[in-house]
């Protein structure tokens, strides 16, 4: 019994100490109000004025009280000195007030700064309406939706791979104005390739190509499978007006350029094909629970398919300069990452200024997601300089993901197709 009174006491005292604050609060509220009023602004300056006006007509008897004392007949000086001491704290806490007041309008600047930076520039909120409308008569002419026997008969690899990327010039398009500043953008598919029974475990996959970005010594057969990166589904934008739009790929490129695409070129001699191995789950992680998975692709699609539930604006990966990586993870930020020695020589490599990746700065990876809400694959929007789509801003990066999401959708339709024709 004296323990359960004990503990009401106890609880009776927590009541009575926050009616307490609550009531200090409320008061304290009220006197800052009127700290910020006129009233109180007058009566400080009264304060002043009065010792101010003692001073100038008294001055011997203000020289002659120094120091002050509560001793002595009251004269001029008494009420310099009590003007004194109401006036300074007065103004102080006045200025105090004031100083709380200019903080609190610099955070309600920032929100708006805030705010406003996450709005999608106009020139974008205009190509998104023009591309999703392109989109959508892309997918309806080569996959009608309409219950049809056609729809078992498998459609042309090469018809499929224009329109995917007709779609991802659409998307590298909309990542350039929702950017607007005048720098390369480039999207690209990578699909995933299960690894095989037996040797050769990527059939059409040079092994090389697979061991580049792995531990030395990895056995491929610890491998759930690579995501792939074939050029023929992959763009690049470039917005110099005199270059148009540049799309990397095989020699007859051209002709699978979207016919609304103007002054399109063709880089000849592409970069060879792109391959992350996948390991299995036994091997995402080092003794100290660090991913020993590459950031982007392989990253995106490994915590799709293992996170639940599944949401597409948390399912992307981002990287703002990916030429700082290795810094990065010396810093510890970011993701909790630990890459070989090897593999990052190779990424430097690739990767840095002069490398044949090198216009890759900085990222943003969605998964491509199939039927059974698994990733198949990735999409990656990449860009030629740090900060990917022109703000480090994460509200951003949310607003344009939520927005294309749609989009990407229809490319991961086409590309399963394209995939299993």
């Amino acid at each position: 019994m004296e323990k359960i009174r004990g503990n009401q006491n106890a609880e009776h005292a927590k009541v009575a100490i926050s009616t307490d604050d609550r009531a200090g609060m409320k008061a304290r509220h009220r006197l800052e109000l009127f700290a910020g009023s006129a009233l109180y602004g007058l009566l400080v300056a009264f304060a002043g004025v009065v010792s101010g006006l003692v001073a100038a007509l008294r001055p011997d008897q203000v020289k002659a009280s120094w120091p002050p004392t509560l001793s002595g007949t009251p004269n001029a000086a008494t009420v310099f000195w009590i003007g004194i001491a109401a006036w300074v704290p007065m103004y102080f806490f006045r200025e105090y007030v004031k100083g709380k007041e200019v903080e609190r309008l610099a955070r309600s600047s920032s929100d708006i700064k805030e705010a406003v930076q996450t709005l999608p520039p106009i020139d974008f909120v205009n190509d998104y309406s023009e591309m999703t409308s392109r989109s959508h008569r892309t997918l309806w002419e080569l996959l009608p939706r309409q219950p049809s026997a056609a729809l078992s008969k498998p459609t042309l690899q090469d018809e499929l791979a224009k329109a995917i990327r007709a779609l991802l010039v659409n998307l590298a398009t909309l990542a350039r104005s929702y950017d607007q500043r005048k720098v390369l953008y480039g999207v690209n598919v990578m699909v995933f390739v299960p690894r095989g029974a037996a040797e050769p475990f990527f059939s059409g996959i040079d092994e090389n190509r697979v061991q580049r970005y792995l531990p030395p010594g990895f056995n491929l057969q610890n491998l759930e499978g690579v995501l792939h990166l074939k050029r023929s589904l992959s763009v690049q934008a470039s917005f110099d007006p005199r270059a148009g739009i540049v799309v990397t790929g095989a020699q007859d490129a051209m002709k699978s350029v979207p016919p609304q695409t103007e002054n399109a070129k063709v880089v000849a001699g592409a970069p060879a094909d792109i391959v992350f191995g996948i390991p299995e789950k036994a091997f995402l992680h080092d003794e100290r629970g660090r991913w020993r998975v590459l950031p982007g692709s392989p990253m995106t699609f490994i915590r799709w398919n293992q996170s639940e539930p599944k949401d597409v604006s948390k399912g992307v990966h981002y990287m703002h300069d990916f030429h700082r990586l290795e810094q990065e993870m010396k810093d510890g930020q970011g993701e909790e990452l630990y890459l070989d020695d090897d593999v990052l020589r190779h990424l430097s490599q690739d990767y840095s200024d002069g490398g044949p990746e090198s216009q890759v700065r900085s990222f943003l990876s969605f998964p491509l997601v199939g039927g059974d809400n698994k990733a198949f694959g990735t999409l990656n929007i990449h860009c030629s300089e740090p900060g990917i789509l022109g703000n480090t801003n994460e509200g951003r990066i949310v607003n344009f993901v939520g927005v294309v999401a749609p989009m990407v959708n229809d490319v991961a339709s086409l590309v399963k197709a394209w995939r299993d024709a």
